[in-house]
């Protein structure tokens, strides 16, 4: 993608000096639209979702909203690109008691980055707390109920694949503490799912066990983020990369007691210290830690969706 990317700009850059004229810098995310990588495919579609939100042609953020097969309205953005190619498109889910709010500054830079975004409110969240006309919260939530997020997930990945300005077979997820285990549990019901971005995840958030789905398939590829603080967890995080199948996986451990977003808003601000780190991939190439969580999630989304 990198190599199709730099011919891109190449040519251009050639077309200007022969015309004369000194090009206008483009963004990351312009050039990346003109460069054809791929087409849409046709993906299982298991029902989930009872209706949605027509999607506009238009480029830019637009909020919707879809109803899941068991009546919760789901609302969230989809930051779309109308672009020259089929797309690789990332969906946000927060951790509990959060909403996509928390996710607006990095679906916005991921949107800069030439990258279509779904950010959604899982259910009994933010925006998405109407089940059948009732209010419903996740404060009173079973652990039956916590497990049905994924279908939020899946219903609104239904919902996307009708519009053709996406390459609906690059598909990954980003989530945090409790939208990162529902994230492993929407790739391993998705086959054609190609990867997930994890920040603390846990053997068990909410009674959303995802010890049972490991390890994914070959084709998913996995970046774990976790803070030192908790023994069990660091060893569920290297249990998680040692059994993953795909060729394509990376873990980062850092120095702190911090978790899930309270962990990305550290190294937005501060910056971290990793204190270790595995990967078959190679480490990620940042320049400088200005904003380093996006740019890390960035380099992963062009590497491996």
């Amino acid at each position: 993608m990198k190599r199709l990317l730099l011919l891109a700009l190449g040519a251009f850059a050639a077309a200007a000096v022969a015309c004369g004229e000194e090009a206008a810098p483009k963004t990351i995310g312009e050039s990346l639209q003109e460069v054809e990588t791929g087409r849409k495919a046709v993906r299982e579609v298991e029902g989930l979702l009872k209706s949605g939100t027509d999607i506009s042609p238009t480029e830019g953020a637009q909020d919707f909203v879809v109803t899941t097969s068991d009546d919760f309205e789901i609302a969230g953005t989809y930051y779309r690109y109308d672009g020259k190619r089929s797309i690789p498109i990332v969906l946000m889910l927060h951790e509990a008691g959060g909403s996509r709010d928390d996710w607006t500054e990095t679906a916005e830079y991921l949107y800069d980055a030439g990258f279509a975004v779904l950010n959604i409110d899982l259910r009994g969240h933010g925006k998405s707390t109407s089940k059948g006309g009732a209010t419903v919260s996740h404060e009173s939530f079973s652990e039956e109920d916590w497990q049905d997020l994924a279908i939020d997930a899946r219903a609104v990945l239904e919902w996307v694949q009708e519009d053709e300005a996406i390459d609906i077979v690059r598909i990954g997820l980003i989530g945090s503490k409790t939208g990162a285990n529902v994230a492993v549990k929407v790739l391993h019901a998705e086959a054609d799912l190609r990867a997930a971005f994890l920040v603390s995840p846990n053997p068990v958030y909410n009674g959303i066990d995802i010890t049972a789905e490991l390890p994914l398939r070959e084709e998913q590829n996995i970046f774990i983020m976790t803070g030192n603080a908790k023994a069990d967890v660091l060893d569920f995080t290297k249990e998680f990369y040692n059994v993953a199948l795909t060729t394509r996986k990376r873990y980062e451990i850092y120095d702190t007691a911090l978790e899930g977003l309270d962990l990305v808003r550290e190294m937005w601000t501060n910056g971290l210290v990793v204190v270790e780190a595995d990967s078959s991939w190679g480490t990620p190439a940042i320049a400088d830690q200005e904003r380093k969580f996006d740019k890390v999630l960035v380099d992963f989304v062009i590497r491996n969706i």
